[in-house]
């Protein structure tokens, strides 16, 4: 159809031969792509470079149609070799805007056209419709490499694949440039394969990604970065282009539609001072391709590990360990070398869950199976096959003691020092058994069996058992029944609330000079049994109990009476600002009866201002329609209350903006992430700038590294709190404190 509409062309213009010539993919010819002639023995010239004609080059500065008759001339422009000894050449850009796709060339050989002026205005039309035709193409052409794409991704192949036909879809629509599509994971930049230039994996390889070139820049910015010349450009150190004979690059970053981090960059080289960028919607397209088949990747790789791995302390789960113990058996078979097993089992663990409470049961068995970690030899396999169970499966081993020596390791090392878990430190005791397989006869059931019973009789004995008949003397304390512990400790805490056994502590809470904004005040239990007890773990046993109330406004009155005795400078004869004091206040507490009426009550009976005390209201509790009611109750009151532990508890964005507060205070687990996850910093980010934007505090509670708090301050937050400031002092030392930090004002 189009070679037919050429010849209507040529035929309408009196004209001997027409072609169309398209651009190449990398922009530097132009090839055959349709010919007409009436003349039987015609053929075009089957490529031309375009570097020959300026026309071309220069196209956006230039007229859209050239014309040409014999005897003329152009003065000094250049245009392509289509003239031999034709009698007159018209030629005629195929693209608009600057989207040059090809040129229409018609030839008079045995007569001259009609009229020129007659010529370009009506061949413009034909340009237009030829250029509507290739547009037209290259769609169906970026549709079927669509398809391509998601096939590949569909059917399972490697994701090598899946990205070499994205950068080839781009590259088909990108003139004038070479496309290149680099990956962007764990600090490092990977060139997928390009049969073009199999040598430039190892040049971007040792890129760092760092705004020192271009790639790491838009690694980092997540935007595009363009060079127009890279001998000329002084934004980057050292060679921004891995071929001399490139002159201009265009760097466009791809990123994770979840994390919103870059995954993969596409790099256009061109060979001029002029940056090639491909068509916006080819390009689009192309990212998405290339997200759609990193992030599935990713997610069969998190798959895999997930199914082999606990997912709290980052171990093998039962699953590997069974394919680890079958390998290790079938491979002792034929090395004829031991196969040991050792069964770990932490003594009085529930108790640790019913005092602190899950989370800090957690924190321990995470730290626990660091140790053991860290204990065994690097091809050791660990494992946590229950919840306070853990197997190593030891093979190779020099002979069959050394599963012994690396079982005592193993106690030692869990046993050496007690684990810091916040707010205190406890000791670990620890059961460990040995197994030795026979490879012959054995098989992953029966030796973990072997091994179980080991561990059993270790515990019963208070020693480190091996399957074989030799013992290590080592000590383990009777298992506590967590019954018994639980009844005790209801009891016991009952006593402390009707008598008023319990403290408060004051933890500060600065600003980035280090000058107090805040002091929260936290509950503390002076028994020698539970005296580093969680404040969480006490309110909630006290809400079990029923005593909420009582325990809530003994917390707040109490608070309010320290802030009226901090101790005043010396010499001050003025009355001093003393910082809110912050309390935490349960739902319970919250929806009882009177609340509101009993706490405006202690204001008064303390001469303390609504500003004077902040309540700190859990996240979690603000999903409660009830404690909503009492919230805006409390605020129509002129109170002043924060949402604690934001980020954790997965409140909505629009519900947590529509609260009447004054603040929000940045949870534990969030802050801890900061450490080593980038998207948690994202999102500590976006939370303080919405609060800001609200007119609202942001804090935050838990800061215990340098890096959280450099990284909490960097992005504004208003105030910290945590073992990066302070750990929670006494009454008597929060005075010397406060007296010592106010002079900072």
């Amino acid at each position: 159809a189009t070679v037919s509409g050429l010849g209507e062309i040529a035929k309408f213009f009196g004209a001997d031969v027409a072609v169309i010539r398209e651009l190449s993919s990398d922009g530097g010819s132009l090839h055959v792509l349709h010919h007409w002639s009436r003349l039987p023995h015609h053929r075009p010239n089957g490529r031309i470079e375009v570097m020959e004609s300026d026309w071309l080059i220069d196209g956006k500065d230039r007229a859209t149609h050239l014309f040409h008759v014999k005897g003329e001339t152009l003065g000094s422009i250049a245009v392509p070799r289509e003239i031999d000894d034709a009698n007159a050449v018209l030629w005629a850009r195929l693209g608009q805007n600057g989207d040059l796709r090809g040129i229409l060339v018609l030839k008079w050989y045995e007569s001259q056209p009609a009229s020129r002026e007659e010529s370009l205005a009506l061949v413009s039309v034909a340009a237009d419709a030829f250029y509507g035709a290739m547009r037209r193409r290259e769609i169906a052409l970026l549709a079927e490499g669509q398809s391509e794409v998601f096939e590949s991704i569909a059917r399972g192949e490697p994701v090598e694949s899946s990205l070499a036909k994205a950068r080839k879809l781009l590259a088909r629509s990108t003139l004038g440039g070479h496309v290149v599509l680099l990956t962007a994971s764990g600090g490092e930049l990977m060139m997928v394969a390009d049969e073009a230039h199999p040598n430039w994996p190892p040049w971007f390889a040792q890129l760092p990604i760092d705004p020192d070139n271009p790639y790491g820049r838009a690694v980092i910015s997540g935007e595009s970065v363009s060079v127009v010349d890279v001998i000329g450009d002084l934004r980057f150190r050292g060679p921004v282009v891995p071929d001399p004979r490139y002159r201009s690059v265009s760097v466009h970053p791809a990123r994770s539609r979840r994390e919103g981090a870059t995954t993969a960059l596409f790099v256009v080289f061109g060979h001029h001072s002029e940056v090639v960028n491909p068509p916006q919607s080819v390009r689009e397209s192309a990212e998405l391709l290339v997200t759609v088949a990193l992030e599935r990747e990713a997610d069969l790789r998190q798959l895999a590990h997930e199914a082999t791995h606990d997912s709290l302390t980052g171990v093998g789960n039962r699953l590997a360990l069974l394919d680890r113990l079958r390998v290790a058996l079938a491979r002792a078979q034929r090395s004829d070398r031991p196969v040991a097993v050792i069964y770990c089992d932490l003594d009085g663990f529930k108790a640790v869950n019913d005092e602190l409470g899950h989370d800090h049961g957690d924190r321990l068995l995470v730290e626990v199976a660091r140790r053991i970690s860290a204990a065994v030899r690097p091809d050791d396999s660990v494992s946590r096959v229950g919840g306070d169970e853990f197997v190593v499966v030891c093979e190779d081993l020099d002979d069959s003691e050394q599963g012994a020596v690396i079982a005592q390791r193993i106690y030692a090392t869990v046993e050496d020092t007690p684990v810091d878990l916040g707010e205190e430190a406890r000791q670990v005791r620890i059961s460990v058994g040995v197994a030795l397989a026979d490879p012959e006869h054995d098989d992953p059931d029966s030796v973990m069996r072997s091994a179980d019973r080991a561990m059993y009789a270790a515990k019963a004995r208070g020693r480190v058992h091996r399957r074989a008949a030799r013992t290590v003397d080592v000590k383990a304390p009777e298992p506590v029944s967590r019954a018994r512990l639980s009844d005790r400790f209801l009891r016991d805490l009952r006593s402390a609330v009707t008598d008023g056994e319990l403290a408060l502590f004051q933890q500060p809470i600065v600003r980035r000079d280090g000058v107090p904004v805040g002091v929260e005040s936290l509950l503390r239990w002076p028994h020698d049994d539970y005296h580093g007890l969680a404040p969480e773990r006490i309110v909630s046993a006290a809400t079990e109990m029923g005593m909420a109330v009582q325990l809530g406004h003994w917390v707040r009155t109490e608070a309010l009476a320290a802030r009226v005795n901090w101790p005043r400078p010396e010499g001050s004869r003025t009355v001093v600002k003393w910082p809110p004091v912050h309390v935490n206040v349960s739902a319970a507490e919250l929806v009882a009866p009177g609340f509101i009426d009993c706490l405006v009550g202690d204001l008064q009976a303390y001469a303390v201002g609504p500003r004077g005390l902040v309540l700190e209201i859990s996240e979690a509790d603000l999903h409660r329609t009830d404690v909503l009611a009492v919230v805006d109750d409390l605020h129509r009151a002129g109170v002043t209350m924060i949402v604690d532990g934001v980020g954790h508890d997965g409140l909505a964005l629009t519900d947590l903006a529509e609260l009447p507060v004054q603040g929000i205070k940045l949870g534990r687990p969030l802050v801890k992430r900061l450490d080593y996850d980038e998207v948690a910093v994202e999102v500590a980010r976006s939370l303080v700038l919405l609060a800001h934007g609200l007119g609202w505090r942001s804090l935050a509670v838990g800061v215990e590294t340098h890096r959280q708090r450099s990284v909490l301050f960097g992005f504004g937050i208003d105030a910290v709190q945590g073992r990066a400031v302070s750990m929670p002092v006494s009454e008597a030392d929060f005075g010397r404190w406060l007296i010592h930090h106010d002079s900072l004002r």
